[in-house]
């Protein structure tokens, strides 16, 4: 099936078309976020130099967001005492009038670290994080069968 784009009353998605989602809540102070998986897959050689097999691999997923101080203060408040050791769920959906809405979901995530600061001029302040995520699913779908989170 072919990728369609909006012809007429309609726009490509961007950075506005996304609501963000932590653990239930929606934020809008978000600057940035991103995310990435990969399998590594180990090879099956043998005598032979050509692959002879693959195995399923190991799954890996992380992420990072940049908030608001304001966001921030918040999603931690919400996370509690230990904050860097709970889990939470991201979701990012992506929506636009003649697109259809595009629905990632980041779960089993933790805060592998932070970082906060400024400098002199406009610019306002921001923290960013790193996270650790068990599983992303991309609407609907997940990378590994039969996924434990």
């Amino acid at each position: 099936m072919a990728s369609t784009y909006p012809q007429i009353n309609g726009h490509a998605y961007d950075y506005s078309s996304i609501e963000i989602d932590i653990n239930g809540t929606i934020y809008v102070g978000v600057k940035e976020i991103s995310w990435n998986q990969t399998m590594e897959k180990g090879k099956v050689r043998g005598t032979n130099p050509q692959v002879l097999a693959r195995t399923r691999g190991e799954y890996e997923a992380e992420g990072s967001i940049t908030m608001y101080p304001q966001e921030y203060t918040d999603v931690i408040t919400a996370l509690g005492d230990g904050y860097m050791e709970q889990q939470f769920n991201v979701v990012v959906s992506y929506s636009e009038v003649g697109q259809n809405t595009q629905t990632i979901r980041l779960l089993g995530c933790e805060i592998k670290s932070e970082e906060s600061g400024g400098s002199q001029g406009t610019d306002p302040l921001e923290d960013a994080i790193d996270i650790d995520i068990i599983q992303v699913e991309r609407n609907g779908l997940r990378a590994v069968a039969n996924a434990l989170i």
